[in-house]
């Protein structure tokens, strides 16, 4: 019966805690015969804790030792043996023997507004909704989520007829995302009790215990047509996944009857009658029938949908409120998963951005580094090109210059060669000259012999020097 010591085992839970002196997250063998001992009294099995001493070679146990001895020991023998409803009483009274080990610590506390049976009915809701966790290197324990313990509160706060500040509990769960039992009682009594009569918490607390621990769709007043009287009576209903019953008040103590429901129950909505019961509906399940008239249209509609609901949910293995809480889990466990993958992406784009960022401050600096590169390269291009440039006009220069001094040479060499011929065409007038000379000479000699002669010699020699001056002068001007 896994579902069943499932339901029982945050209950257990808290009196195994309350049994761990040493905090250690084991207990003692010889203290948990007695918790045994009186599961198996409540089950109908006799001596069931004998066999605890053999479970394990330790003369202590963790929790989940224990629990499994009592799946396998205990447990196991309802296994099929019990309907729904001893089912329910079984687990109402192992939670009331779990409370009665575990109350004395949880009745002592520093500020006290809720009585003594307040507080067990809110530690069979905390029990309904709690969930057994465990960190690493630490002993099991039982928690209730923040949104759980949120849900009940907000409930308790509507059936004191107060408003929920959703933005005030907020608060509180960023810094208690678990809450143990004690801190969920004390935060219902220290925040949402003030000025609030005793009566007032008691049925608040019913209430929310009704709906949680009880099941209960919905309660609340009808009329109830009995069909042998031909008369119409208002009653006190309370509807149940299983059972539709009836009361004479909403005290509950005077019950009038009930009505099993099943999956094939089916409810009807009827048509007004002239006594002025208008808003009617009947409910059929098997063979009987109900014949009913909400005060309004919407208490009408809002109890049609309650009946289906429990119709649905009529042969289902869990509560309804078990349901709702495996659902309200499975999303907040979505919601999670999905706000783990948000972070996980989050920080997949941060970290390639941060990558992004850094490659491009990378690429700005290589740009940078590129253009400070390439500036230095023109810069020495221009050097390059500038000394090029100086190279070329220098070879220009040169060029010219080479040019100048090949036709200053040229010029030279014809002046030279003027002057040599010059010189040439001179000394073949002076050897005409001196050939004329000796022709005259000879022929003067024939005249005058003496003086011409030497007349003539004087002038030779006169114009041989005018000559030879004028040939150093050539010379020195043309070497």
């Amino acid at each position: 019966m896994a579902a069943f010591t499932k339901d029982v085992s945050n209950a257990v839970w808290h009196a195994f805690d309350a049994l761990d002196d040493h905090r250690n997250g084991r207990v003692m063998k010889s203290r948990l015969k007695v918790l045994t001992a009186s599961l198996g009294t409540l089950l109908g099995c006799q001596n069931v804790e004998k066999g605890l001493q053999e479970h394990r070679s330790t003369q202590d146990l963790c929790f989940d030792d224990f629990l499994f001895y009592l799946q396998k020991e205990l447990f196991s023998f309802l296994l099929g043996s019990v309907d729904y409803k001893t089912l329910q009483r079984y687990h109402d009274q192992i939670e009331e023997v779990c409370w009665l080990v575990c109350k004395k610590k949880f009745l002592r506390r520093d500020y006290v507004a809720f009585p003594d049976n307040c507080v067990f009915q809110f530690f069979r809701v905390f029990c309904l909704l709690g969930e057994l966790h465990q960190e690493p290197k630490k002993p099991v324990e039982v928690l209730l989520a923040a949104e759980e313990v949120e849900h009940v509160a907000m409930m308790f706060n509507h059936a004191l007829g107060q408003n929920w500040d959703s933005a005030d509990f907020q608060g509180i769960a960023e810094v208690i995302p678990l809450f143990r039992f004690q801190v969920f009682i004390a935060l219902l009594e220290s925040r949402y009790t003030q000025s609030v009569e005793v009566k007032g918490l008691i049925e608040a607390t019913k209430e929310v215990f009704d709906i949680f621990v009880n099941d209960v769709l919905r309660k609340g007043s009808l009329r109830k047509r009995i069909a042998r009287l031909g008369i119409w009576r208002e009653l006190w209903f309370v509807l149940q996944p299983h059972t539709l019953t009836y009361y004479s008040n909403k005290e509950e103590g005077d019950k009038r009857g009930e009505m099993q429901l099943t999956t094939k129950s089916r409810v009807e909505t009827l048509p007004s009658s002239p006594s002025g019961k208008g808003f009617r509906f009947s409910v059929m399940s098997g063979d009987k029938i109900l014949d009913l008239s909400a005060p309004d249209h919407k208490n009408k509609l809002q109890w049609i949908i309650a009946l289906q609901t429990a119709f649905q949910f009529s042969q289902a293995s869990e509560s309804y409120q078990r349901h709702l809480a495996n659902k309200r889990k499975s999303d907040r466990l979505l919601a999670k998963a999905r706000k783990e993958e948000e972070e996980a992406n989050r920080l997949q784009q941060q970290q390639q951005l941060e990558y992004l960022t850094k490659a491009r401050i990378e690429a700005e600096e290589a740009i940078q580094a590129e253009s400070q590169r390439r500036h230095m390269l023109e810069e020495e291009q221009r050097k390059l090109e500038k000394q090029l440039e100086e190279e070329r006009q220098a070879k220009r220069d040169e060029e010219i210059v080479r040019n100048l001094l090949s036709k200053s040479l040229m010029e030279e060499w014809e002046h030279r060669e003027r002057l040599e011929r010059l010189k040439a065409e001179k000394e073949k007038r002076l050897a005409e000259e001196q050939k004329r000379r000796l022709e005259l000479e000879t022929a003067k000699k024939k005249e005058d012999e003496n003086e011409q002669f030497v007349k003539r010699l004087s002038n030779l020699e006169t114009e041989k020097l005018e000559l030879h001056s004028t040939l150093q002068v050539i010379r020195k001007c043309c070497p």
